[in-house]
């Protein structure tokens, strides 16, 4: 199920000025699971119900389908908005922590001017918690792997490979690549990294603004002994 407009019964989502060539920025959701009413709160609602007045939003959301068929279908419903300029990729298991305004972290982004930036934060797993970015690794056999990034100094880098989980990508990148845009013909890795492997193949560098910091949310027990078992990944 696609949803290709603003999500309906919500106002126009910024000022109009006539004056200011704003860019238009498509709000990707791939909606896979349920969602928390922490993300509804902190991400959801202020994304696409709060107006600001430097750029228009308009919700691209893709559920029922696996997560890289979704992603291509809101890329082409995208391409095929003239206006749109951006595409905001946004999962629902992010929240923004600072800034916590995920439209402020959104122009934060934005005003750095460049094809494909990602927020920071952390792989979700059930241990070693590293950060969800990643620089190409030679393996035996002439093979490519993947180290995640432990630490860093500086808050702009670029970087090999990024999660998608709340990243702006320009509309020229997609426009110059070939689709699939996000491929996923194996178990592992995934489409996030076959999408930064291709774009750079394209010419475009991958970078890591780490001002922008996100959370991870997912589901935890915790058991009597104080100790705790992480449910999702």
């Amino acid at each position: 199920m696609v949803w290709n407009s603003i999500v309906p019964g919500t106002p126009q989502v910024s000022i109009p000025n006539p004056n200011f060539n704003k860019p238009v920025i498509a709000i990707g959701i791939t909606h896979t699971e349920n969602v928390t009413m922490q993300w509804a709160y902190k991400m959801m609602g202020p994304l696409l119900f709060v107006g600001v007045p430097w750029c228009d939003k308009i919700a691209k959301m893709a559920r029922g389908v696996p997560q890289s068929v979704a992603r291509d279908q809101i890329v082409q419903l995208a391409l095929d908005d003239p206006k749109i300029t951006h595409i905001l990729w946004v999962d629902t298991d992010n929240c923004c922590e600072s800034p916590a305004d995920p439209n402020q972290a959104l122009e934060v982004l934005y005003k750095l001017n460049v094809p494909i930036v990602s927020g920071l934060y952390r792989a979700k797993q059930r241990e070693g918690f590293h950060y969800a970015a990643w620089v190409d690794a030679k393996l035996p056999d002439n093979k490519v792997g993947f180290t995640p990034i432990q630490s860093y100094t500086g808050n702009f880098f670029p970087v090999d490979t990024i999660g998608m989980g709340f990243c702006l990508v320009k509309r020229e990148v997609y426009e110059k690549m070939p689709s699939p845009w996000y491929p996923w013909p194996t178990v592992a890795p995934s489409e996030d990294f076959n999408f930064c492997i291709n774009a750079r193949k394209a010419g475009y560098q991958i970078n890591l603004f780490t001002d922008v910091k996100l959370s991870h949310i997912g589901q935890l027990d915790v058991k009597p002994d104080g100790n705790i078992k992480v449910l999702e990944v």
